[in-house]
């Protein structure tokens, strides 16, 4: 089955197979050379570089954020390896994700109303502040994970980067929430 193949068994017993890189451009036969495709990949990591230096060092304010580690930060102030914090960035608030059932939780000690797709740490903690707070989720393997949020309402990265530039203030252009996506596919 794979006697013919750049990877097949005889090619390997013999030493002539071919790299992964070349194989992908032989299969497309659209795709330019070797060269123009190392220009390519260089511009992408070029990409996640920039995406790298965003996600750690782009500081904007986090107001709003109960269990928020400060009141300004980078993406990196939240999502970084081993935080396990309950924090509610706002993605379970009324009407979020219209097609999950919305909650009335009413806070007994002030008689504050909430309105909430996902009561979160909440329901564990019976604190009024935990409702809508969830865990910060970790990030390995995140390309392969859609739809995002607890409540699905992210469908792609892009989605979860937009939703995090509004919800902040943050103003990314265009090219840098790029960077970024690329950034997040990667990990």
């Amino acid at each position: 089955m794979f006697k013919d193949t750049a990877l097949g068994v005889e090619n390997l017993e013999k030493g002539r197979a071919r790299s992964l890189s070349m194989i992908a451009v032989s299969f497309d036969p659209g795709r330019t050379g070797p060269s123009e495709m190392a220009a390519v990949q260089q511009q992408f990591r070029a990409s996640v570089v920039r995406g790298s230096e965003i996600f750690g060092g782009r500081v904007f304010g986090l107001g709003g954020v109960s269990g928020a580690p400060s009141k300004s930060g980078s993406c990196a102030t939240c999502h970084n390896a081993g935080t396990t914090r309950w924090m509610d960035i706002g993605t379970t608030t009324a009407g979020a994700a219209g097609h999950l059932p919305l909650f009335k939780i009413t806070c007994e000690a002030t008689g504050k109303v909430t309105y909430s797709q996902d009561p979160g740490r909440g329901l564990i903690s019976g604190k009024c502040e935990d409702v809508g707070a969830i865990v910060v989720q970790q990030f390995r393997g995140l390309a392969a994970r859609a739809p995002y949020f607890a409540n699905g309402t992210a469908k792609d990265l892009d989605a979860v980067v937009e939703f995090y530039d509004k919800r902040f203030g943050i103003g990314y252009s265009d090219q840098q929430k790029r960077d970024l996506v690329n950034f997040l596919k990667v990990l």
